[in-house]
């Protein structure tokens, strides 16, 4: 399975960073084929060649309700002038950290998990489906709480059925 991660944080000593190796090692470890997108750290790349993925998963924190600046200017101006590139996407992954509560981002709309399925899970294979991974109240959460949202995410990318016969 060729998978496509893109992950939007400003630090590399962010909880964001450790669900990216945490997704990626474990991904890796089930035999897919992975290709990292990093934005926020020091510019958008817009000048890429990426071969068409199987899944898609975003991981980043969700800030004012939605995707960080970065990561949307990326989907704007990359993903959406190469909207094929997601042609033979089964599966679209969002794995995001909220400082809110789940009834704040429920009562604002979840404008990240809506902008997901309206807009790019369209672009994907017919039938791909979209998971939403979420963590909320990250400020609040014990070192405990985090390790095992990070075995979870683990599990979840361990556990995925393949796709496409890989």
């Amino acid at each position: 399975m060729k998978a496509l991660i893109v992950q939007s944080h400003p630090s590399y000593e962010s909880f964001s960073e450790a669900i990216l190796q945490v997704a990626m090692s474990s991904l890796e470890q089930s035999g897919s084929k992975v290709t990292l997108v990093r934005v926020g750290k020091g510019g958008v790349p817009l000048n890429l060649d990426l071969d068409k993925p199987d899944l898609v998963v975003f991981i980043y924190p969700t800030w004012w309700g939605g995707y960080p600046a970065s990561l949307l200017q990326w989907i704007q101006e990359f993903l959406l002038r190469n909207q094929g590139l997601l042609s033979n996407a089964q599966r679209v992954i969002s794995v995001t950290t909220h400082g809110s509560s789940k009834l704040v981002n429920s009562i604002q709309g979840e404008w990240g998990k809506i902008y997901t399925e309206r807009e790019l899970l369209p672009l994907c294979k017919k039938g791909a489906d979209c998971h939403w991974l979420s963590l909320y109240k990250i400020d609040r959460q014990s070192p405990e709480a985090l390790r095992i949202f990070l075995d979870d995410i683990s599990d979840f990318f361990l556990g995925m059925e393949i796709i496409g016969g890989y």
